[in-house]
C-alpha cells in the first residue's frame, strides 16, 4: 500500500489565546487553526477537499487528499468547568484524579470518555474543537476499463444522524460512495472507575461504482432513507436500505457525445422537502426536479436560465465563468441560492426569468481572467455554505480569503487570512478595492467552508490547514 504522508491535522497545531487573533471592530473572531501552513509545493497528501458539521454541531469531520478523514469534537472550554484548571494542565489534573479515585463515571460535567451530556454542549457559550479520531476512507484505485487512475481524494462528506455512541457518514472520491461507523469504544479501568476514549473506524456499505464520471455532489434526504448523487450526465437515487439498486433519475447523455454543450454540476435535496430537489449545470442553468410528478426528471423539470448580458464583459471567458460550482434551496419553498466563478444568484422560483440579486464575489477579478485561464484555476468550484437563519452565505476566494454575504442586506465583506493569522476585512459595498494582484497567491484559495448548525461558528479550509471562527 502506498505510504501516506504524516496526518497534519492530527497534530493537534492549534493557536493558543495569546496570540493576537481579532478581528477590529467585526463580530468574528479566529478561534483556532489546526495544521501548520506549508508552501504549495509540499502538501499534496494534506491539502483539504471537504469538511463538514454534522447535525447536531458537535462533531466536525474533514476529508483530504490522501483519502483520509479527520474527525474534531466540540468540547466546552475548561476554564468554563474548572476555574483554577488550565487546557495546559488539564491531563495532569485528570490523572492525578483517577489515581485517588475522585473521577467517577456519576461526574455531571463529563464521562468516562469525555462526552459532554447535550444539556452542557447546547448551554456552552464558550467552546473549542479537539481532535478525536482518523481514518483512512479511499484508497488509490485503477478503472481498468478507461486505464485510469482513480484517486483516493474525498470530494464529499455527508453526515447522518448519531446512533446511540455510534457516528455515522458518506463519504465519496471521484468514483466510489462508502457509509462510515465511528464508535467510541471506552477502556475503563475497574478500580478508578476512569476511562478513555478509543475510537473505530467500521465501514458499513461500499455503493458500486456506477457513475461513468467523477462524481461531483452527494446529497441525503431528510428521512436518511435516500441519497442522490451526480456526476457529469447522471444524477442517480439510492436506497441506504437497498443499496443494491440505485435509480437513474437524469441522464444527460446525448445519442452523439460530439453534441454534448452542457454537463451537471452540482445537485443537492431540498433541506426539508425529500421529494424537491435541485441541480445547477456549466451553461449556468439551474434545473427544480420533483419526484412526485415523474420517476425519471430529464424532461420534468422547471428550468432558471442564465442571462448570457451577465458575462458581456467577461471578454472570451463568459462560457468557463458562467458555470455554476453550486446551487441550494433555501428554506423558503421558492427561494434558491446558486453561484458561479464570479457571483452569488438571489432567485425566486415564481419570477423565473431573472434573478432576484446578483451579488458579486469580487469585481476585480475580471480583470485577471486570462491569468487564471492560463493556470487552470478558471476551473475551480467554489462551495456555498447557508448559516442556520438562512440569510447570509459563505463562500471562499484566493489569496487565502472568504466573502460572508448578506442576502438581507446585499452586504458583501470580504476576510482575509494574513501571515501570523491575522485576519483583516473589509465591506465590498462601501469600498472602492484596488488591489494589486500581482501580490496575490492564487494557490492559497478558500473552496470549502461550512457553518455551525447552532452556533455562531464556522469552519474554513485554506490549503492544508483548518480556520475556525466564532461570534
Amino acid at each position: 500500500m502506498e505510504e501516506k504522508t504524516p496526518l497534519s491535522l492530527a497534530n493537534l497545531t492549534s493557536i493558543e489565546e495569546s496570540t493576537p487573533l481579532k478581528l477590529h471592530n467585526s463580530n468574528y473572531s479566529l478561534m483556532q487553526r489546526f495544521g501548520d501552513r506549508k508552501p504549495a509545493d509540499s502538501m499534496d497528501d494534506d491539502l483539504i477537499t471537504s469538511l463538514s458539521f454534522d447535525k447536531t454541531g458537535n462533531h466536525l469531520a474533514v476529508g483530504d487528499h490522501a483519502g483520509r478523514i479527520v474527525i474534531f469534537r466540540l468540547i466546552p472550554k475548561f476554564d468554563e468547568m474548572f476555574e483554577d484548571v488550565t487546557t495546559d494542565q488539564f491531563s495532569s489534573f485528570y490523572m492525578s484524579n483517577c489515581a485517588t479515585g475522585r473521577c467517577t463515571t456519576s461526574d455531571k460535567k463529563f464521562s468516562a470518555s469525555f462526552e459532554y451530556d447535550a444539556d452542557a454542549l447546547e448551554m456552552a457559550t464558550d467552546f473549542e474543537f479537539e481532535y478525536i479520531h482518523d481514518f483512512q476512507s479511499h484508497e488509490n484505485d485503477v478503472d481498468f476499463l478507461k486505464n485510469q487512475q482513480i484517486p483516493p481524494q474525498i470530494n464529499n462528506i455527508k453526515w447522518l444522524r448519531q446512533n446511540g455512541n455510534e457516528l455515522r457518514l458518506i463519504s465519496s472520491n471521484s468514483k466510489s460512495i462508502k457509509l462510515w461507523k465511528i464508535k467510541d469504544i471506552m477502556k475503563k479501568d475497574s478500580l478508578s472507575f476512569c476511562g478513555s476514549s478509543n475510537f473505530s473506524s467500521k465501514l458499513q456499505q461500499s455503493f458500486y461504482k456506477l457513475h461513468d464520471y467523477a462524481i461531483n455532489s452527494v446529497s441525503i434526504a431528510t428521512n436518511e432513507e435516500i441519497f442522490l448523487s451526480s456526476d457529469d450526465l447522471k444524477i442517480n437515487l439510492w436506497d441506504l436500505n437497498e443499496p443494491n439498486k440505485p435509480y437513474n433519475l437524469i441522464n444527460m447523455t446525448p445519442i452523439d457525445l460530439d453534441d454534448l454543450s452542457e454537463v451537471i454540476t452540482s445537485c443537492n435535496f431540498h433541506p426539508t422537502h425529500d421529494s424537491l430537489f435541485v441541480f445547477g449545470s456549466s451553461e449556468g442553468n439551474i434545473r427544480i426536479g420533483d419526484l412526485r410528478r415523474n420517476g425519471v426528471c430529464d424532461r420534468n423539470c422547471q428550468i432558471l436560465k442564465s442571462n448570457p448580458n451577465i458575462y458581456k464583459d467577461c471578454e472570451d471567458y463568459s462560457v468557463l465563468v458562467r458555470s455554476l460550482s453550486d446551487c441550494r434551496f433555501l428554506l423558503d419553498d421558492n427561494k434558491i441560492v446558486s453561484r458561479d466563478y464570479l457571483n452569488i444568484f438571489h432567485w425566486d422560483i415564481r419570477k423565473d426569468r431573472t434573478p432576484m440579486q446578483i451579488i458579486p464575489i469580487f469585481e476585480p477579478l475580471k480583470t485577471k481572467l486570462n491569468y487564471v485561464f492560463k493556470n487552470e484555476q478558471i476551473f475551480d468550484q467554489f462551495s456555498m455554505a447557508l448559516d442556520p437563519g438562512q440569510k447570509r452565505i459563505l463562500t471562499g476566494n484566493y489569496d487565502a480569503s472568504f466573502h460572508l454575504i448578506d442576502l438581507e442586506n446585499q452586504t458583501n465583506m470580504k476576510y482575509k487570512i494574513m501571515e501570523g493569522d491575522n485576519v483583516s476585512f473589509s465591506n465590498l459595498n462601501k469600498e472602492e478595492k484596488k488591489e494589486n494582484f500581482k501580490s496575490w497567491n492564487f494557490e492559497n484559495k478558500i473552496m470549502k467552508a461550512d457553518f455551525h448548525p447552532k452556533k455562531k461558528c464556522f469552519a474554513v479550509a485554506c490549503q492544508n490547514c483548518l480556520y475556525l471562527f466564532k461570534k
